[in-house]
């Protein structure tokens, strides 16, 4: 007896698990390398010993607040081979969970776009697997954290677009918990009047920092989190590329937040070592540099408060209103890669959720020059710009001119402008809908007036 399954989800679920438990078996044997996952569980070996999780003299510290060293407690005790193939798991399936989550939302089983004259969905999901698809892989490849944020802050924007603001607060301030960059969710919170889910972010954010020196207090008795600050924190300058022992350099095609790109192009190389190489297009002096950077991240978060103002979706119900959220925690997410000190490749991965709320929208709304024009630049910088494509060299030249700053720059200005293309649109048309109703009964008073 053959059992045919119709439903997608399931095929999908069934496809995930397959590739996860693959890969959790196929990869350790190929592949020697610990990737990052190794920093994560040698601080947790360190936690659980009561000895020093932050040690700015190794060349690979650990720099995130100390809750996040939490998750790996229960893999540190494995076996590095036996580690490897569980995070790899537990990475495809956390990707497989994110791709599911942000399907339901941009394309709900009952939703029906007006005017829905596009293409079938798996052609515009096709589209958002190309452009996404290098994203998705690079923290994979790299086994690295990055999937974990990402996941909670979906399930946030999630829970915000159901107007669910303690589970939205939860699942953000859970995030900034393990990395600082979730902590944006908070001042749009604030600015949407939203305060349910900025006091449970902020209780949140607290108790999980907190919770470390609960369970493993340090040796000299005072908190993670204060060592974490004078260890990284305190060495971050506004305006400026991240620069710490053990964590950053100034100088480094990795980093694609604004700092680290704007500095790689107003900062001559001299000396050229490998992986540093000039691609100044000007040069700044440090003064300079600061404000224009300060500059630049300033429009980053006025544009990010400007398309999410709470006017823009008091128009809104159902599930246009939760496109808009979507499209409101998609300005987020990229925001939070702009505004960071460091944005590596891999932090990148939340670029799915921008990509496919542009993509939803010109497939099934308008095609929009704009928009279109955003998903070329993802696709050319993006798509195109691997290495596996156009090799290391100019992968890595690409990279240090800050080719993925500019993608997440673009997605930035593509969903704030369907942000506010769609919420001028839907009230005009509101508008017009409450003028009919209101001269409907009149016109009908009128001529049954004449009539009589």
């Amino acid at each position: 007896m053959i059992v045919t399954y119709r439903n997608p989800t399931v095929v999908l679920i069934v496809v995930l698990l397959t590739v996860a438990t693959t890969l959790a078996v196929v990869m350790p044997m190929i592949r020697d390398e610990p990737g990052d996952q190794n920093v994560y569980t040698v601080a947790a070996n360190r936690l659980t010993e009561g000895a020093r999780i932050y040690r700015p003299e190794e060349i690979m510290a650990f720099t995130y607040p100390p809750f996040f060293a939490l998750p790996f407690v229960p893999l540190a005790p494995l076996s590095e081979p036996v580690r490897r193939g569980v995070w790899y798991f537990l990475n495809v399936s956390m990707l497989g969970t994110l791709i599911l989550l942000v399907k339901r939302h941009a394309w709900p089983k009952d939703w029906k776009p007006a005017g829905h004259m596009g293409p079938p969905f798996w052609v515009a999901a096709t589209l958002i697997a190309v452009l996404s698809g290098r994203f998705l892989i690079s923290p994979v490849e790299y086994q690295g954290h990055d999937l974990v944020v990402f996941l909670l802050a979906a399930m946030a924007i999630r829970a915000w677009s159901k107007e669910s603001n303690r589970q939205a607060g939860f699942w953000a301030g859970l995030g900034a918990a393990c990395k600082a960059t979730p902590l944006l969710f908070l001042p749009i919170f604030v600015l949407q009047r939203r305060f349910a889910a900025a006091a449970v972010f902020l209780l949140t954010m607290v108790a999980a920092t907190l919770l470390p020196d609960l369970l493993y207090p340090t040796a000299d008795g005072g908190l993670w989190v204060t060592s974490w600050y004078q260890n990284f924190v305190a060495k971050v300058e506004v305006g400026a590329a991240a620069n710490a022992d053990g964590a950053w350099t100034a100088w480094n095609l990795l980093n694609q937040s604004l700092a680290g790109t704007l500095y790689r192009l107003a900062t001559p190389v001299v000396e050229r070592m490998p992986f540093v190489f000039d691609v100044s297009l000007f040069q700044l002096n440090r003064t300079t540099l600061k404000a224009a950077t300060i500059i630049a991240q300033l429009a980053v978060i006025g544009f990010l408060v400007f398309v999410t103002l709470p006017a823009r979706s008091r128009a809104l119900s159902g599930q246009d209103r939760s496109f808009q959220r979507l499209g409101e925690g998609s300005a987020v997410l990229c925001a939070m890669l702009l505004l960071a000190p460091m944005s590596s490749k891999q932090h990148f991965c939340t670029l799915l959720v921008p990509i496919s709320f542009c993509v939803i929208d010109v497939f099934y709304r308008r095609r929009d020059p704009i928009v279109i024009g955003s998903l070329l630049v993802v696709f050319l910088f993006g798509t195109l710009g691997t290495k596996d494509l156009i090799g290391q060299s100019l992968g890595n030249r690409l990279l240090a001119y800050g080719s993925l700053t500019l993608c997440a720059s673009a997605c930035l200005l593509a969903t704030g402008h369907v942000l506010l293309c769609r919420s001028r649109s839907l009230s005009v048309a509101k508008l017009a809908s409450e003028q009919a109703d209101e001269l409907g009964p009149s016109a009908d008073n009128r001529h049954h007036t004449e009539a009589a």
